[in-house]
């Protein structure tokens, strides 16, 4: 049982994998099952907006150039479901190099 089904979005998964119409379940804060859930219990069913909903999301314009390099695991950023960071992009940017 979900608590919400997203049903008939064109749905993009971050995997490189490229994307596809499906139903998101959902339950609670989190992505349950991702396929043909029509069939599926729930207790809310919506329809995306346009023609896709993605279950994460991207930052198309990320200062975070700079705190990559002091953590690359960038959880504040997946801790809120972003999966994906477009860095540089105001024309300065940085680079890590290896000394050893």
């Amino acid at each position: 049982m979900f608590d919400i089904v997203v049903s008939g979005g064109f749905v993009v998964e971050g995997t490189g994998a490229p994307g596809r119409n499906a139903d998101v379940g959902v339950n609670g804060d989190r992505i349950a099952a991702i396929g043909n859930l029509r069939s599926g219990r729930r207790r809310s069913r919506s329809r995306p907006p346009k023609w896709w909903s993605p279950p994460a999301s991207s930052d198309i314009h990320s200062h975070s150039e700079f705190t990559l390099l002091v953590d690359p695991r960038a959880q504040s950023q997946i801790y809120q479901g972003v999966t994906t960071e477009l860095v540089g992009n105001c024309g300065h940017g940085c680079f890590a190099r290896r000394l050893v």
